[in-house]
């Protein structure tokens, strides 16, 4: 794994400071408004700890959400689109122009990188046998390689809503259409978490710093993802295998 490798994936967990808000829609007409408007949630009266604490919570007791956007590392760019249920997890990272798909159920990692991925961590030469040998087959991750386990760092939830500094608060607005409110991290890599202010408190998009590129929105809270499986055994490789350790 390069050095260019690992500051990428540990700025996944970076990314994961960042965070944003959600809300409903209302209804048509003056009588569907009366009862399908949701209530405002409180949120934007909270201390921004307290907002955080409560976005959380509302996170986990949905289960499951998706997550995409991007973001920057010293400069590259990095996107995300993954689909989160409980600690399991699927969907893709690109980075430098290689994209990886992960998946994560019940505490197994597998991985799924294209050629690109395989060249830049192990050279051109390297990448076309690994290409070839996993023959479009999912790759067990080594519990010892924390670079590549540093893909699954958004599966932890806890680590979405721990800010890197001081928190602020900031004045409530609309973000993409949404009432929300706003808890700015002023920390390390810290960004702007938006909730949202009616119905459940749920993050709807990160922003990133004041100066740097990105976002990442939340949606499908609560949503079943059939695509989150143990992938069939003949559908999985060891890496320690196919290099021949």
């Amino acid at each position: 794994m390069t050095m260019s490798m690992r500051r990428t994936a540990l700025a996944l967990a970076a990314v994961a400071a960042l965070l944003a808000g959600c809300g409903g829609n209302a209804g048509d007409g003056a009588d569907a408004a009366a009862w399908a408007t949701p209530a405002d949630n409180g949120v934007a009266a909270l201390a921004p700890e307290q907002i955080l604490e409560t976005s959380l919570a509302a996170t986990k007791a949905a289960k499951s959400f998706h997550i995409k956007g991007s973001a920057e590392d010293d400069g590259e760019p990095i996107r995300v689109d993954l689909k989160i249920s409980g600690g399991d997890m699927h969907g893709t990272v690109t980075m430098q122009g290689a994209t990886v798909e992960v998946l994560l159920v019940d505490d197994e990692r597998f991985i799924r990188p294209d050629k690109k991925f395989w060249a830049l961590s192990a050279g051109a030469e390297a990448a076309a046998t690994i290409t070839e040998l996993m023959d479009g087959r999912w790759a067990v991750v080594p519990e010892d390689d924390q670079d590549l386990r540093g893909l699954f760092a958004l599966a932890v939830v806890d680590k979405m809503f721990e800010p890197e500094g001081t928190v602020t608060k900031s004045e409530a607005t609309e973000v993409a259409g949404t009432p929300a409110v706003g808890v700015v991290d002023e920390g390390g890599d810290g960004g702007t978490l938006w909730v949202a202010r009616f119905g459940e408190p749920y993050p709807v998009r990160i922003d990133a710093p004041a100066g740097e590129e990105g976002e990442m929105t939340f949606t499908e809270f609560g949503a079943a993802f059939a695509e989150i499986k143990k992938p069939a055994a003949v559908d999985v490789v060891d890496l320690d295998k196919l290099a021949g350790r």
